[in-house]
């Protein structure tokens, strides 16, 4: 037997679509020194369509806490003093404490410009750039990204590249497949913000399974009309892969309050 609990306490989520994806490394530059403070990275142009599956920085330089940001730029990065912070985030993380690989699943298309930034506890592992290397046997150069922050206490800004120096080494795993799953986070009442791991430029189509018109927003969030069962379905289409993907959102209605009232006359009480 289900139980129903209050909107607050439970949302039920079932995905259609989870697998477990490859962990492919893509090659890196051996360690050749280290450099404490400032993060540094790298970044290149995809020459195909991938997922990155995973990251992890290596523990030559130091076994401390990980710190990783992934970018998507939307041009390459400007040359060293010049500055950007035309990219978006795909995914940070600071002092995490995880010793191996962080698993992700983000979805890369042809052309796109991906920045790769990390170190453990402040301290850069580098390897020389620009280094070659490969992405499912389609070659790509990895050109040094950075930024004059310590990513362990600031987000990604500023960034920018130069041509010579080095990279700082963060191992990038990937798969040639895609996998989209409905995310849902509940954000108060009967409202939820929604994702399916699809980039940007991929089309989006929302349906909310509640007779509301279909929603193209990116990443968005919605509310729903009244307590029930909802089935929420993605349909994606991109260049790279189009699926569909579809959670059940289960919306109790909010608990029955007791209470009663009485009335006194002596010697006889009257409940309500």
């Amino acid at each position: 037997m289900k139980k129903c609990l209050p909107v607050f306490w439970l949302l039920l989520f079932c995905s259609l679509s989870a697998f477990a994806q490859n962990l492919i490394q893509m090659p890196l530059p051996p360690q050749n020194t280290t450099f404490s403070g400032n993060v540094r990275g790298y970044w290149f142009t995809s020459p195909t369509c991938f997922t990155i599956t995973g990251v992890e920085v290596p523990t030559d330089a130091s076994s401390g806490a990980q710190n990783i940001a992934v970018v998507r730029l939307n041009a390459p990065p400007p040359l060293y003093s010049t500055t950007t912070n035309d990219f978006t985030v795909l995914y940070l993380t600071q002092n995490n404490p995880a010793t191996g690989i962080i698993p992700l699943s983000i979805e890369v298309g042809v052309g796109d410009v991906i920045g790769i930034l990390g170190n453990r506890a402040d301290v850069n592992s580098y390897g020389t750039s620009p280094s070659p290397s490969t992405i499912n046997g389609f070659p790509v150069t990895l050109t040094r990204l950075g930024m004059q922050f310590n990513l362990s206490t600031t987000a990604p800004q500023d960034l920018w590249t130069e041509n010579a120096g080095s990279v700082s080494r963060v191992w990038m795993y990937y798969d040639t497949t895609f996998t989209f799953t409905v995310n849902q986070v509940w954000t108060g009442g009967t409202t939820y913000s929604f994702s399916n791991g699809a980039s940007a430029s991929a089309t989006s189509v929302w349906d909310y399974g509640d007779g509301s018109p279909l929603d193209t927003a990116y990443n968005p969030s919605h509310t729903f009309p009244a307590p029930g069962n909802y089935n929420v379905c993605s349909y994606i289409t991109g260049t790279c892969a189009s699926d569909t993907v579809c959670t059940t959102v289960i919306i109790c209605p909010a608990p029955a309050l007791a209470d009663y009232t009485y009335s006194i006359t002596y010697p006889s009480v009257s409940f309500t």
